[in-house]
C-alpha cells in the first residue's frame, strides 16, 4: 500500500533528480565517481536512453542499495521500456526510502495500469496526492482507465468528464469514447473518433482507440490499418510504450484474420524495443499457439504469470493453450479464473463453455454463457456455443431459439443454418418442415456444400421419400466419390427394398473407399452371413476385427460365420473372445454353448450356461438349450424343473410353456404336454404351438385333437394355410364333411388356392358328389403340371367311365411324378379299359418295394385278381 501524505510545498517533477542527487551526495558522503555516475544516469534518462540509464542505476545500487535517485531512475526507465512489474517494485521501494510520493504517484499509477491492477490503482492513486494540476488531470484520466478496466463505464465517464471540464483533452475524449465502447454503443464511439482524427490525424491514442473499435465491430482489416498507423506515429515520436501497445493491437488484428506470417515482423519489433513487456510475451505466446507450439506458448505465459499472477490476458491465453493441447482440466481452471475476475468478458466465457462441453459438463457450459445470451445483443459465437450445450442436454427447443437469434444476426452463415435445422429436427415430434427450410436456405447459400444435401436426404428417408433420398445421396457421391457414409446410406435404402445384391455392392464400395472404416465391414459381414455366404462373411469380419479387436459384436459375428461352416472349434474361440469383451451379453454365452454342444462337449456347454445360472434363466433361448442339454444328459426331471422355473420368471412369455410341453411329451406325459401347449397358446397365439399341440394329441390318441387348431383359427380366422391344415386333419380323421367346409371357406377367400380345390375334389369323389369333376378341373386350370392335381382329375374321369381321357391324364401324372399312388390309379384304369398286361406290370413294379401308400392294400388285392 502506498503510504503518502499531502506534500508541503510544490515541487515540479522536472527538478526532482537534481534535488535528490544533491540530497544523497551530502547525506551519504559520496565521492566524485558516484556523483558522475548519477549524473550520467540522469542525462541518459532525460535523453531517452533508458537501457543505459538502467545499467548506471543498477551499478549505483550495487554500491548504495538505498540510493533513492537510482531507484527512481530504475523504476521510471523500466516503465518506459514496458517492464511495469519492475517499475512498480522500484517505485514503491523509492517511496519507502524517502522519495516524495507527490513526485512518484503518477508513475506508480502508470505501472499499475499497465499491469491491469485496477483495484489497487483506484485505492492508492488519487488526485489529492499531488499538487500539480496537470498531474491531477493525469491521475483522473488513469482512474477513468482503471474504472473502464473494472467494467464500470459510467463511473469512468465521470472521471473523464472532470478532466474535460478543465479544457480540451484528447486523451479524456478518447476515454469517453471507450466508455461508449464498453457499453457497446458503437455508433457514438465511431462518430467521436472520426471527429478527433479529422482534427488531429497524428494522435496516436486516437488511432489506437479506432483500432480497438474496429476489432469490436468485426472489422479486423480496418483495425489492423489503424493500429499500424498508431505504431508508425509512436515510433516517430520514440514513444516505446505506445508503440508496443499499437503493435500488440496490430498483431491481434492480423491473427484474427489468420495472417500469422504478417504478424511475425511486428513481434520482432516488440522483442527489439520491449522484450520484457508482458504484451510482447503475450504476442509471442499467441504466435506459438498459432503454430501449435504449446511448449513455447505455455513457457511465455507462465513467465508472465510469475511476474504478474493476476494478469488476465496471460491467464486467458494459457487457458486457450491448455484447451488446444488437450489439458482440459487446466484450461477450465485458468478460464474460470478470468471469468471470475472479469464477468463481462464474453470471449473468456465462451472459451470456458467450449472447454466444459468437451469435459462433458454441458450444463455448466450453459451456465457460463447465461449472462451473455440473456442479453439481446449477445454475440453470435456465444449464442451458438450455448445452443450446442442445449443440444447436448437434449433441450432442443432452447437450442432452436438460440440458433434463431444467431441466424437472424448472420443469415448467410451456413453452419448456423445447418445447426438450426438439426435443432428443428429434434424438437418435440420433429419440425421437419422448418428443418427443411433451413437446409434449403443453406443449399442456396452454399450450392457446393454437401452437408445440407446429406441432411435433406436423411429427412427424405424419415418422411418416406426414398427415391428423393437416393437421388440426393447419389448427388453427394458425384461431389465426393469416396464418401463411405453416402454409400452406406444407399446400401440402407437398397436393403429396405430387399435389393440385397445392390446392398452388398454399395457396402463393398464403402469397404474399398476407406481401408480403416469398420462400419461397412461389420454390416457387410452380417449381410454375407444372412445370405449364406459364410466364408466371405468370415473374411470381411476378420478385416473389421483387425481394425477394432475390442469390438465384442464383431467377434460374435465371426463366430456365427465359423459355426455356419461347421468350424465349431474356431467358433467357440470367437464366442469366448466376445464374452470376455462383454461379459454380461448372454447371447454370446449361448452361442458359445451351442458351439461346444455341436462339437460334442455337452458337459462344457452346460457348464458355460450354468456359470451365470440367473443370467441363463433370464435369457429364454439360453434356458431352452440348458434344459435340452440337461434332458439329453438323462436328467429329464431337472430339465422340467428348469422349464417351470423359467415359466415363473417369464409369466408373460409363451416359450417357457412350449419348452415344458416338449419335455413332458419327451417323458410320455402327453396330457400334461397338451395342457402346457394350451398355456402357451393362451399367452401367444402362434401357429407352431397349435400345430405341435395337435400333433401330440394325435400321436397319443387324445380326445379333441383338433381343438388347438380351432382355437388358433378363432383368433386368426384369415389364416388360410391353417384352415387347410385343419381340413387335412379332418380328412385324416375321416370327417370329410368338416374337411369340405374348411376347403370351401378357403376357396371363397382364395379362389386360386390349388391345394384346397384339389383336396375338395377328392373328398367330393369319395362322397359321390357330382361336383367333384368341376372342382378338379378348376384345380387343373390353375396348375396343369402338378402331378397330384392331374392325378385327381384323371382318377375322377376314370370313375365316371371316361377311360380314354382319364388314362391320358394319369399317364401324364405318372410322368410328372413317379409316385406309387399315381401308378396304382393308372393300373386300375388300364384294367378297366381291358389292358391287363400293362396294368399287371405297373402293379408288380410298385409292390416290389416297401413303399407305403394309401392304396397299397387295394393294389395287392387287384393284382391277385389278375
Amino acid at each position: 500500500m502506498l503510504k503518502v501524505g499531502q506534500a508541503t510545498c510544490p515541487t515540479s517533477r522536472s527538478v526532482l533528480f537534481l534535488t535528490l542527487a544533491a540530497f544523497l551526495v551530502s547525506a551519504c558522503g559520496l565521492g566524485m565517481t558516484s556523483e558522475a555516475r548519477l549524473k550520467r544516469m540522469q542525462q541518459a534518462y532525460e535523453q531517452g536512453e533508458y537501457r543505459a540509464a538502467i545499467i548506471d542505476a543498477k551499478n549505483a545500487l550495487l554500491e548504495q542499495p538505498e540510493n533513492v535517485a537510482a531507484r527512481l531512475v530504475l523504476g521510471r526507465a523500466s516503465l518506459e521500456l514496458g517492464d511495469a512489474v519492475s517499475a512498480e517494485k522500484e517505485l514503491r521501494r523509492a517511496v519507502e526510502l524517502g522519495a516524495d510520493a507527490n513526485l512518484v504517484v503518477v508513475d506508480l499509477g502508470r505501472s499499475l495500469l499497465m499491469q491491469q491492477k485496477f483495484e489497487e490503482l483506484i485505492a492508492e492513486v488519487t488526485p489529492e496526492l499531488v499538487t500539480a494540476g496537470t498531474d491531477r488531470l493525469f491521475i483522473m484520466r488513469m482512474r477513468g482507465d482503471a474504472l473502464l478496466g473494472m467494467q464500470r463505464p459510467i463511473a469512468a465517464r465521470g472521471s473523464y468528464t472532470q478532466v474535460l471540464k478543465a479544457g480540451d483533452d484528447i486523451a479524456a475524449q478518447l476515454g469517453v469514447v471507450n466508455t461508449y465502447i464498453a457499453e457497446r454503443n458503437y455508433s457514438p464511439a465511431r462518430d467521436s473518433l472520426d471527429r478527433l482524427l479529422s482534427s488531429d490525424e497524428n494522435h496516436v491514442l486516437a488511432w489506437l482507440a479506432s483500432g480497438s473499435l474496429g476489432m469490436l465491430t468485426g472489422s479486423p482489416e480496418r483495425a489492423a490499418r489503424d493500429y499500424g498507423k498508431a505504431a508508425k506515429l509512436a515510433r516517430k515520436k520514440s514513444d516505446v510504450a505506445l508503440e508496443v501497445q499499437a503493435l500488440s493491437g496490430f498483431t491481434d488484428a492480423l491473427l484474427v484474420q489468420n495472417k500469422v506470417d504478417q504478424a511475425r515482423p511486428a513481434l520482432d519489433r516488440m522483442e527489439e524495443i520491449a522484450p520484457q513487456d508482458t504484451r510482447t510475451l503475450v504476442i509471442s505466446a499467441r504466435l506459438a499457439v498459432s503454430d501449435k507450439d504449446w511448449t513455447t506458448a505455455q513457457g511465455d505465459l507462465q513467465e508472465i504469470l510469475q511476474r504478474v499472477p493476476d494478469y488476465r490476458p496471460a491467464q486467458l491465453l494459457l487457458g486457450v493453450a491448455h484447451k488446444e493441447s488437450g489439458n482440459l482440466g487446466q484450461a477450465e481452471m485458468y478460464l474460470s479464473t478470468v471469468v471470475a475476475a472479469a464477468p463481462g468478458n464474453a470471449h473468456a466465457r465462451r472459451l470456458l463453455a467450449e472447454t466444459r462441453i468437451e469435459l462433458d459438463k454441458a450444463d455448466e457450459a450453459r451456465q457460463a454463457l447465461e449472462s451473455i445470451v440473456s442479453d439481446p445483443r449477445a454475440d453470435v459465437d456465444s449464442l451458438a456455443t450455448a445452443a450446442r450445450a442445449s443440444l447436448i442436454l437434449g433441450e432442443f427447443e432452447d437450442a432452436a431459439k438460440l440458433l434463431q437469434r444467431s441466424v437472424a444476426a448472420e443469415p448467410d452463415n451456413v453452419d448456423l443454418q445447418i445447426q438450426l435445422a438439426f435443432a428443428y429436427f429434434r424438437t418435440g415430434n420433429g419440425d421437419y418442415a422448418a428443418a427443411r427450410n433451413s437446409l434449403d436456405e443453406s443449399s442456396r447459400l452454399a450450392p457446393d456444400d454437401m452437408r445440407p444435401i446429406k441432411f435433406l436426404a436423411q429427412l427424405d428417408e424419415l418422411e418416406g421419400n426414398y427415391r428423393s433420398a437416393k437421388e440426393r445421396y447419389l448427388l453427394v457421391l458425384e461431389s465426393q466419390p469416396k464418401s463411405p457414409p453416402a454409400m452406406m446410406a444407399l446400401a440402407r435404402l437398397a436393403a429396405r427394398d430387399e435389393a440385397y445384391d445392390e446392398t452388398r455392392d454399395w457396402l463393398e464400395e464403402a469397404r474399398k473407399a476407406d481401408a480403416t472404416a469398420i462400419a461397412p465391414r461389420a454390416i457387410l459381414g452380417s449381410l454375407y452371413l444372412a445370405l449364406g455366404e459364410f466364408a466371405t462373411a468370415e473374411e470381411v469380419i476378420e478385416e473389421a476385427i483387425d481394425l477394432d479387436r475390442d469390438n465384442a459384436q464383431l467377434h460374435n459375428v465371426l463366430g456365427l460365420a465359423q459355426f455356419s461352416q461347421d468350424d465349431f472349434s474356431d467358433a467357440e474361440l470367437s464366442f469366448e473372445e466376445a464374452m470376455e469383451l462383454k461379459v454380461n451379453e448372454q447371447s454370446y454365452r449361448l452361442n458359445m454353448a451351442r458351439a461346444q454342444a455341436k462339437r460334442g462337449n455337452a458337459a462344457g456347454a452346460r457348464k458355460t450356461l450354468l456359470q451365470p445360472t440367473d443370467g441363463s434363466l433370464q435369457h429364454i433361448p439360453s434356458a431352452v438349450l440348458l434344459a435340452s442339454l440337461t434332458a439329453d444328459a438323462g436328467d429329464l426331471d431337472g430339465a422340467i424343473t428348469i422349464a417351470r422355473r423359467l415359466r415363473e420368471l417369464h409369466p408373460d412369455e409363451a416359450a417357457p410353456c412350449a419348452l415344458e410341453a416338449e419335455l413332458l411329451a419327451r417323458g410320455g406325459d402327453f396330457p400334461g404336454a397338451s395342457a402346457a401347449y394350451d398355456r402357451a397358446l393362451s399367452v401367444q397365439n402362434l401357429k407352431r404351438y397349435a400345430v405341435r399341440s395337435y400333433q401330440i394329441r394325435s400321436k397319443a390318441g387324445l380326445a379333441n385333437q383338433v381343438d388347438p387348431l380351432i382355437s388358433y383359427l378363432r383368433k386368426r380366422p384369415l389364416d388360410t394355410n391353417m384352415k387347410i391344415y385343419l381340413a387335412q386333419a379332418y380328412q385324416g380323421m375321416q370327417e370329410n364333411g368338416k374337411a369340405s367346409a374348411q376347403y370351401e371357406q378357403v376357396l371363397l377367400s382364395e379362389p386360386g388356392n390349388v391345394i384346397a380345390a384339389n383336396n375338395l375334389a377328392w373328398i367330393y369323389l369319395e362322397d359321390g358328389d357330382p361336383g367333384a369333376e368341376k372342382v378338379a378341373r378348376r384345380a387343373y386350370a390353375i396348375q396343369p403340371d402338378n402331378a397330384s392335381v392331374v392325378d385327381t382329375l384323371g382318377w375322377i374321369l376314370v370313375k365316371k367311365g371316361a377311360l380314354s381321357d382319364g388314362i391320358a391324364l394319369l399317364r401324364n401324372a405318372a410322368e410328372l411324378e413317379d409316385r406309387p399312388e399315381v401308378r396304382y390309379h393308372l393300373a386300375a384304369a388300364l384294367i378297366a379299359a381291358g389292358d391287363v398286361e400293362e396294368a399287371s406290370g405297373f402293379l408288380r413294379e410298385i409292390l416290389s418295394t416297401d413303399a407305403i401308400f394309401a392304396s397299397r392294400q387295394d393294389a395287392e388285392n387287384l393284382l391277385l385278381t389278375l
